[in-house]
């Protein structure tokens, strides 16, 4: 388990308003928009379409991709788009047909698949020449998924637009990377970290020029339905949607997920591609673990019956495995979900009594104490947490959220909580680190309440996030750590973190892009300019929405309100 601390709130490039690039005007964009769907219905593009700086166009029918196409250009006067498009499109027209040839049947083919089609469209604005030194410095100055990058070798010009850049997960320094491989035709050419191959040393060496520019998009976000703007080619979630409701219904989908995946033939998916509908490789015992845990701890927190017996279901074969890991997390997660599920209680005792007699150290210490405090071995698990805190630095303190919070929970039941005084300044903290609405500016509204830890070098904020508000939300009703009178206020300070897990989740994603959108349902991106879903954010996402919920939940009854 990686060390994790926490960062200033805030992304170098949200703050650097003046560097911003300008995007297209909404309303051309809707008209170009529009004329373009048109000739997509009648088969071809006209001569003379409209003029623009640049362009990419995706167009989906079901699970296939039937046109692609992009282009830039640093003339003042921009290019045409319809004999951009022309080609690609006549493409697409025939690529339904069994021949690849149009006949007399062409047009019922071809409105059939008008169907299921699913256009997208960026509009650029001009490209703005820029000279970072270093791929570091890309990272730091470009926003991932919102502004494109292109470069110049002599008279090749290629760039790299933000769709593709969310397709593929590629950050502003592999998409710089990749423009320059694509413009002088030589892969690998760019080595971030090698001095002589990083952009600075190869504009000097090649001649090269870079560009950043940022596009407007416009989608249909399934067949049939008129365009709409989208943000990091999704859709922005408010925090007024942030209520009872709507985090019981992400709980419900996220749970449905983790079942689909705990279904699985041949083991459980570690990523989910939305995008092309696959699978990459297999959980590995702590993931599994953690996904159990989830499924089994959402199994008690939903209201839905239908979804509560498929989670424990899922749950329980997960754990069938009786093969128990010499790794202590993985034991101790899974004895966290056999407790969960009120399960095979010899199995439960003989893995707490293992980790009860064994040494941990480091952040498995905290989720080991958190296990033992569940299965009533107090001594044990009091010493591991006693540990934690003389062994970690207060500034690192939230590399244990949230099994520190829940083993002091569990440790304390009605009783005082002795740490009490670090868990509130760890809260305090945590809320310093979340991005707000004036961090963010306009080119990270999708990431307000998002925290940055720091583990491998992140500077943005990640599906992390969801181990904080898994410790915050289990603060908010415990006595001791939050005052009767501060609960209000301290929910009213949670909502941003809970508004980006569900921007993480479901209709904050490309939709429009995904190949199977029902199998990505409930699933959690790890990252906003990301769309593949790996299992850690997928179930620690589900385990902070447990507790989310129950926190709601509880606060009604202590209001003697309905439920919220």
């Amino acid at each position: 388990m990686a060390v994790i601390g926490l960062h200033a709130a805030g992304p170098a490039w949200a703050q650097a308003q003046e560097t911003r690039v300008a995007a297209p005007e909404p309303a051309q964009g809707l008209r170009v928009f529009e004329d373009v769907r048109s000739w997509f219905e009648a088969g071809e593009a006209p001569e003379g379409g409209p003029w623009v700086s640049g362009a990419m166009l995706w167009a989906r029918s079901g699970d296939g991709v039937l046109a692609r196409a992009s282009a830039v250009t640093l003339d003042a006067r921009g290019l045409d788009l319809a004999a951009v498009l022309r080609g690609p499109i006549e493409s697409a027209s025939t690529k339904v047909l069994a021949g690849g040839v149009r006949d007399a049947t062409w047009r019922e083919h071809w409105a059939s698949a008008l169907k299921e089609l699913r256009l997208s469209l960026e509009l650029s604005g001009p490209l703005v020449p820029f000279a970072p030194r270093t791929f570091r410095e890309v990272d730091l100055e470009v926003a991932p998924g919102l502004e494109g990058l292109a470069v110049r070798a002599g008279d090749q010009l290629a760039a790299i637009f933000p769709s593709t850049q969310q397709s593929t997960g590629m950050t502003p320094a592999e998409a710089l990377s990749a423009a320059i491989a694509q413009a002088t035709g030589v892969p690998g050419l760019a080595i971030p970290g090698d001095p002589n191959a990083e952009p600075g040393a190869l504009s000097e060496r090649h001649g090269l020029a870079y560009y950043r520019f940022r596009t407007l998009q416009v989608a249909q976000t399934g067949p049939g339905r008129a365009g709409t703007f989208l943000y990091r080619g999704g859709d922005l979630v408010g925090e007024s949607v942030v209520n009872g409701r709507s985090l019981r219904a992400a709980l419900d989908e996220a749970l449905g997920h983790l079942a689909w995946r705990a279904e699985s033939a041949g083991g459980v998916p570690a990523v989910f591609d939305p995008v092309t509908g696959r699978t990459f490789g297999a959980s590995d015992a702590r993931q599994t673990a953690l996904a159990a845990l989830a499924l089994a701890r959402g199994s008690r927190a939903t209201s839905d019956v239908r979804t509560r017996e498929r989670a424990a279901g899922a749950a329980r074969l997960l754990l069938d495995a009786r093969d128990e890991p010499r790794d202590a997390v993985t034991r101790a997660l899974r004895l966290l979900a056999l407790l969960a599920l009120d399960a095979d209680p010899a199995r439960a005792d003989a893995l707490a009594e293992g980790l009860a007699q064994e040494a941990v150290e480091g952040p498995a210490a905290s989720v080991a104490a958190t296990a033992l405090a569940r299965a009533r071995r107090g001594d044990a698990a009091r010493s591991r947490l006693d540990a934690v805190y003389r062994g970690t630095p207060p500034g690192e303190l939230a590399s244990h959220l949230p099994w520190i919070v829940w083993g002091e929970r569990a440790l304390a039941g009605e009783g005082a909580i002795a740490a009490a005084p670090a868990l509130r300044q760890l809260r305090e903290a945590l809320q310093v680190s979340a991005m707000t609405h004036a961090d963010a500016g306009d080119d990270a509204r999708d990431m307000v309440g998002g925290i940055v830890f720091t583990a491998g070098g992140a500077s943005l904020p990640s599906w992390h996030t969801a181990r904080a508000v898994g410790g915050l939300a289990a603060m908010l009703t415990t006595p001791g750590l939050t005052d009767d009178g501060d609960r209000m206020a301290e929910l009213a300070r949670l909502v941003p973190m809970l508004r980006f897990l569900l921007q993480l989740q479901g209709a904050g994603g490309a939709t429009w892009l995904y190949a199977d959108e029902e199998l990505a349902r409930g699933g959690v991106r790890a990252a906003v300019w990301e769309q593949r879903q790996p299992i850690e954010a997928c179930a620690m996402s589900a385990l902070a929405l447990s507790e989310a919920v129950e926190a709601l939940e509880r606060l009604s009854r202590a209001r003697g309100g309905d439920r919220p």
